[in-house]
């Protein structure tokens, strides 16, 4: 209904609009229209008077009759008696009995003064022969030539000898004693202007009406979508489980969503007019910016500060909100638009989680602590254990090789003959064999002490930082293979120099290029390539090889100490891996393996990027 009327008042103001602007336009060509018309008719009396003065002039020349009398001095008419002035009235009106004249009404009126009357001698619209019955000179009608035979000369609207308004120019015939007019009725020079504004009235009312139909068709779809949009907005606004609001520049709500009803208790109409800062609890007021509370000079957006809001019914919570000024044209404040949450659960689950993190982190730095007492204390244990087990193994092999000599001795001193095949045999075959497992195991051991040994040596030695080319560390282990990689296809892309231990990573590269070459497989051409990739932290290094390969459910035990995953025709002890993990942790990298049985084999690991300075 409220669309309806204002449709229509925006019919009735075009209306208005159109009808202002057909009448001013109206007046204004008419007023130019008239002020023409008097020029132009002011010039014809003018320029009509001259002539039949130029007239009378040469009659009177022409017939040797001196009848002119003073300008100003306005005697009888005993002029028309004269032969010359009737010579000049008679050519006047065959000079207008060929002249079709101005206009509809437009006419050429000459005149004299006879006994206070004003006498028509000449009259040419209607009737030139015709003449018009005298008038008293001081009557109300032909007003116009009263001036003129009164010697005035001008223009002016008036009635004229039959009583009709005309616009009339008025002029003194001097020679004579005649005056002349030269008019046009009112309602002529009217006429146009009236006939124009009813067509134009009725033009303008039929495009109005033509607009306004095209205008509602136009406008119709607009407005739909509006509606439909303002219904999406205002059911978005008000079913949205956040409290929408607004204030103007001194603080005061002027728009409240339904929400703040299970918000804060109020009904959405019982809280405008309250000021925001009203409802914010005063251990919180300082929070809120001093825009909201009537200071525009402190004009700034907010966002998710929070708030301890305090409900209808006296209990608080916490709230966050964030908003944006609204300007007016002009740059002109005037207020706040925002949403609002209840993040109490929230808050009170930060506060949990929080406590719960600081726990935690105290558990943690406590047990890494222990941890790191334990490791400490693992690495004295196994370097004492290693380092004790080599005194009674060194006595073990010292005393196998005493028993070995003393069998050897008791053989070259006693008569073989004299033995029994039993004991013979023992003396030499089964203690000399027994002997050597004895010493292959004290070499193993001694071998596996040593390794346990550089592993825990390793975990005391300090890193040295130093820039290292990545490219010549690889060129040197590849110059110590360089038998073994002789018929190798070889692909090394451009390595990079950075901040880390050299020995350590000449070591990792030895091992793992090491390890590339042993599992290649005879059957075909081996291939390694070697590159590196960066990223925002780290250089990741990859050696790939199409060797043997590793089988899936070994590659989560490459990195376990002294376990061997290769054939075991090939050499090895099962620290190499180890070794190399532990160095790289050491640099503070990772280390990673994929692999596919009989297709090859990718080690790749991540050297962190540090800064020279």
């Amino acid at each position: 209904m409220q669309e309806r009327r204002s449709f229509y008042l925006l019919i009735a103001i075009m209306g208005v609009v159109a009808l202002v602007t057909m009448f001013v336009t109206n007046i204004i060509l008419y007023q130019v229209a008239f002020n023409d018309k008097k020029q132009s008719l002011v010039q014809t009396a003018q320029s009509q008077a001259r002539l039949i003065e130029a007239m009378a002039r040469y009659n009177r020349q022409t017939n040797r009759v001196d009848w002119e009398t003073p300008i100003g001095e306005r005697g009888p008419t005993s002029l028309l008696s004269e032969r010359a002035a009737a010579d000049t009235i008679s050519q006047l009106k065959d000079a207008h009995e060929h002249y079709p004249g101005f206009g509809e009404t437009g006419e050429f009126v000459l005149a004299g003064i006879e006994n206070e009357n004003i006498v028509f001698l000449l009259r040419h619209r209607y009737d030139v022969s015709e003449e018009p019955d005298p008038i008293p000179l001081y009557s109300e009608h032909a007003e116009p030539m009263r001036r003129a035979l009164l010697a005035q000369s001008g223009v002016m609207v008036g009635q004229d000898y039959r009583g009709v308004e005309v616009l009339a120019a008025y002029e003194p015939v001097d020679v004579l004693n005649f005056g002349i007019v030269a008019k046009i009725d009112m309602s002529e020079i009217r006429a146009p202007f009236i006939k124009g504004a009813i067509y134009t009235l009725f033009i303008s009312m039929t495009m109005i009406l033509l607009g306004s139909v095209l205008f509602r068709k136009i406008t119709n779809p607009i407005i739909n979508r509006i509606r439909e949009s303002e219904h999406r907005y205002r059911a978005l606004v008000e079913e949205i489980n956040e409290w929408v609001w607004a204030v103007n520049k001194e603080g005061a709500i002027t728009y409240s969503s339904p929400y703040v009803k299970g918000l804060l208790g109020y009904d959405d109409q019982q809280i405008i007019g309250r000021k925001l800062v009203d409802l914010v609890d005063k251990q919180s007021k300082d929070n809120l910016p001093r825009g909201f509370q009537g200071h525009p000079t402190h004009i700034q957006a907010v966002n998710n500060i929070e708030l301890l809001v305090n409900k209808s019914d006296g209990q608080s919570i916490v709230m966050e909100l964030s908003a944006v000024p609204v300007f007016l044209p002009g740059r002109i404040f005037s207020g706040y638009r925002g949403v609002a949450r209840d993040i109490s659960e929230r808050k009170q689950a930060e506060q949990l989680r929080n406590d719960y993190q600081h726990k935690l982190e105290q558990d943690v730095a406590e047990r890494t602590a222990e941890l790191h007492e334990i490791n400490e204390e693992l690495k004295n244990f196994t370097y004492i254990v290693s380092h004790d087990l080599r005194s009674p193994l060194v006595s073990i092999v010292g005393f196998s090789n005493e028993v070995r000599f003393d069998v050897e001795s008791l053989l070259a001193e006693l008569d073989i003959q004299s033995l029994s095949d039993i004991t013979n045999e023992r003396l030499e075959s089964t203690i000399p064999e027994s002997l050597d497992y004895i010493n292959k195991a004290a070499e193993k051991m001694e071998g596996l002490i040593t390794n346990i040994l550089e592993l825990s040596r390793l975990g005391r030695r300090n890193i040295e930082l130093e820039l290292v080319s990545s490219a010549e560390i690889v060129d040197k282990n590849i110059k110590a293979l360089a038998y073994q990689l002789d018929k190798v296809n070889l692909t090394i892309k451009e390595l990079p120099e950075l901040n880390t231990d050299e020995l350590a990573l000449e070591q990792i590269f030895g091992n793992l290029l090491g390890n590339a070459v042993k599992f290649l497989q005879a059957d075909r051409q081996g291939e390694i390539s070697i590159w590196a990739e960066r990223d925002q932290n780290c250089w990741h290094f990859f050696i790939k090889d199409n060797g043997r390969g590793i089988a899936e459910e070994d590659i989560k035990h490459v990195f376990e100490i002294f376990h061997r995953v290769g054939p075991r025709n090939v050499a090895g002890d099962g620290m190499g891996l180890t070794y190399v993990q532990t160095l790289v942790r050491r640099l503070g990298g990772r280390i990673q393996c994929t692999s596919t049985l009989d297709v090859g084999t990718t080690f790749s690991f991540s050297i962190p990027i540090i800064s020279t300075e």
